[in-house]
C-alpha cells in the first residue's frame, strides 16, 4: 500500500511539475495586447537634439504618432509586431514656432517626416499649425515596429522594449550661419511601461539608445540627433501573458 502510494504521488508531482512548466513555457512564447483592435495612438513632447550640443540645437515639439499593433507578440527579438502609419507635429508656423528651440535655433521651417527616400508624406492640415503625415506606402522597411524584449521578470513582466526601424525626418531650419535642410534616418527605441494593474498607459523614448543619423544637409547639418520624451497612450492597453 506504502509502495503504491508512494508511486502515485511521484505521478502527481510530475504531472504538476509537467504542468508548471508547459504553462511557463507558454508564457515565454506569447505577450498578448488588449485594446489595439482600432490601432493605438501616442502623444507628448520630444526633445531632437544633436547629442553634445543639446540646449543649443534642441527642438522640442508635441508629437502625435498613429500605429497599428498586432495584439499578439510572438516573444522572440526581431519580431514585426506593427507598423506607423501617421505622425502629427505642432509645429505652428515659421514666424510663431509651437516649438521650442535652442539658442543656435533661429528659426523653423519644417520637421517632416518622409513615406519614403527623400519624400514627404502626404499631408494634410489639422489647423492652428499641425499637420498629419502619412508614412504608409513607401517601402515595406520603413516606419516599422520591431520587438525587443521585455523588462522584468515572468509570470509578471514590467515593460516592452521595441523600435520603430526605419524612421525618417527632414529638418528646415535655420541657424546664425544660414537655413538648413538636415535629413536624418534611424531607429527610435521605445519602452512601453506595464504598471502593477498590468496596463500600459504610456512609453518611454529611449534617449541613449536613440539616435538618427545625418543623410543629407552638409556638414552645418548636426551629424546626429537623439530624442527623448514620454508620450500617453490612448487608449490604454492592457497586456496579458498566454
Amino acid at each position: 500500500m506504502r509502495l503504491s502510494m508512494r508511486f502515485a504521488l511521484n505521478a502527481l508531482l510530475a504531472a504538476l511539475v509537467l504542468a508548471l512548466g508547459t504553462s511557463s513555457a507558454w508564457a515565454n512564447r506569447i505577450i498578448e495586447i488588449r485594446g489595439a483592435e482600432r490601432g493605438v495612438v501616442s502623444s507628448g513632447v520630444v526633445t531632437f537634439n544633436e547629442p553634445r550640443l543639446p540646449a543649443e540645437t534642441a527642438i522640442t515639439c508635441d508629437i502625435t504618432i498613429l500605429k497599428t499593433i498586432s495584439n499578439r507578440i510572438p516573444k522572440t527579438r526581431g519580431t514585426l509586431f506593427g507598423k506607423v502609419t501617421g505622425i502629427a507635429i505642432d509645429r505652428g508656423t515659421p514666424a510663431a514656432s509651437h516649438c521650442r528651440l535652442g539658442a543656435m535655433i533661429t528659426r523653423l521651417e519644417d520637421i517632416v517626416p518622409l513615406s519614403e527616400a527623400r519624400i514627404p508624406g502626404v499631408h494634410r492640415e489639422l489647423g492652428n499649425g499641425i499637420l498629419l503625415y502619412t508614412v504608409t506606402g513607401g517601402r515595406p522597411e520603413l516606419w516599422k515596429l520591431i520587438y525587443d524584449g521585455f523588462q522584468g521578470e515572468l509570470p509578471e513582466i514590467e515593460g516592452i522594449n521595441y523600435h520603430i526601424q526605419g524612421a525618417q525626418l527632414r529638418a528646415n531650419f535655420s541657424t546664425p550661419f544660414g537655413a538648413l535642410a538636415c535629413l536624418y534616418a534611424g531607429s527610435w527605441f521605445k519602452l512601453i511601461v506595464i504598471d502593477e494593474f498590468k496596463l500600459a498607459r504610456f512609453l518611454r523614448l529611449v534617449l541613449e539608445r536613440t539616435i538618427l543619423a545625418r543623410q543629407e544637409g552638409g556638414l552645418l547639418c548636426p551629424a546626429q540627433l537623439t530624442a527623448s520624451g514620454t508620450l500617453t497612450l490612448t487608449p490604454q492597453l492592457s497586456i496579458a501573458l498566454l
